[in-house]
């Protein structure tokens, strides 16, 4: 029963964790979708748009490594039990984190999800060999090394550590 229990506690940190990306990327779209013609040029002008600074934005981030700490902590026991509901699960959650968006479809929504990206890291040591592989492949052909953040080449040299330890 308990395994039962576990797995559908992570699922519905999941389907949290989905619904908040949802709801926080329809709302920045809205928020960008408002802005005015005179603040985008006050922004080019004065050094910065309003909407960048929004409280929304701001609180994103940790909002996220909240919801993944929880599901991390969850996926804990639901391996223990069921280590097939595990990696799906920590699958669906690394697809929703880490969605490489190339650089000129970013909006600033976009951007703060690009920052929230290496915050799957947790959850890469629950997925198969060919899931990592597959989202190495996309995460470099998105984002060329050359230029890399110095936290996506961390999250890049843990997918490789995760790779060499996995026997093909």
């Amino acid at each position: 029963m308990s395994h039962i229990h576990s797995v559908t506690t992570a699922e519905k940190l999941l389907e949290n964790l989905a619904a908040f990306y949802e709801t926080y990327q329809k709302a920045s779209e809205k928020l960008e979708a408002e802005e005015t013609g005179a603040s985008i040029f006050g922004g080019w002008f004065g050094g910065g748009r309003g909407i960048v600074n929004d409280r929304m934005h701001m609180e994103f981030y940790n909002a996220v490594e909240k919801r993944r700490d929880l599901l991390v902590t969850s996926l804990n026991s639901v391996q223990q039990e069921a280590p097939a509901e595990a990696h799906r699960l920590a699958k669906a959650a690394v697809d929703i984190i880490l969605r490489p968006i190339p650089d000129r479809f970013r909006d600033v929504g976009g951007w703060m999800r690009f920052a929230a990206e290496p915050l799957c890291e947790p959850l890469l040591k629950w997925l198969s060999r060919e899931d990592l592989t597959a989202i190495r492949k996309l995460y470099v052909d998105t984002y060329p090394k050359r230029k890399m953040f110095r936290t996506q080449k961390d999250l890049l040299k843990t997918m490789d550590a995760l790779l060499a330890e996995k026997t093909p």
